[in-house]
């Protein structure tokens, strides 16, 4: 059996550049979808949705190896793959249920997808709004993480079972397991993952066309 590892030289490096590019592909195209929402609002939602991903893929590196470090069974690919699926799944679930109640303890004072005051009429960027709101964004991933990564440490057993049957086909290939692992798995994952937490990360469609309608003047 080949030992994968999540960080495995130039190879590495370009595989997860192409996942970079295909993370911003769906979000491009989730956008041509929404004609009603202007393009300066969709990259200003995007950006925190890139942080976001960029940050938990940070983590995720870094818990792959400690994991592999701490735990007997699997290697840094089977857990980097069980992440993708958890964080996927029930994490964007967490990540739902903690920015609602973020957002309902903090009514008033920031509200999602706004990054405009008016001002004599016209909408213009407050870099106070979106710095609040990528602050808190990045706080509801870090929390979902952490949450993810108790649950993968009590459950470890069964999720590297589950792990270790999906990947079997590739064990005996590294690159082809990280290939898997590190393109195929997340772009089919993430893909949902994106089109659903943008549909909780922007504004209102009567704001949308607002910010448009400022932009345009």
């Amino acid at each position: 059996m080949a030992e994968c590892t999540v960080l495995p030289g130039l190879f590495g490096i370009c595989i997860q550049g192409l996942l970079f590019v295909i993370v911003c592909g769906v979000l491009v195209f989730k956008k041509t979808r929404e004609p009603e929402r202007s393009w300066r609002d969709w990259g200003l939602d995007s950006s925190k949705q890139i942080m976001g991903s960029g940050w938990i893929h940070i983590l995720n590196l870094f818990c792959s190896t400690k994991l592999d470090a701490i735990l007997p069974q699997g290697d840094q690919c089977e857990w980097y793959w069980i992440q993708i699926m958890v964080d996927t799944t029930l994490g964007v679930l967490v990540e739902y249920a903690v920015l609602s109640l973020l957002l309902r303890l903090l009514e008033g004072i920031i509200e999602n997808g706004h990054y405009f005051d008016e001002v004599e009429g016209k909408l213009q960027f407050s870099f106070k709004k979106y710095t609040e709101q990528m602050v808190l964004w990045l706080f509801v991933v870090t929390v979902m993480k952490f949450g993810m990564v108790f649950l993968m440490y009590a459950a470890a057993t069964p999720l590297e079972a589950v792990a270790g049957y999906v990947l079997k086909p590739f064990m005996d290939n590294a690159r082809s397991k990280l290939v898997v692992v590190m393109i195929l798995t997340p772009m089919c994952m993430n893909a949902v993952q994106f089109w659903i937490v943008d549909n909780f990360l922007k504004a209102h469609k009567d704001y949308d066309h607002l910010a448009e309608d400022s932009a345009l003047s």
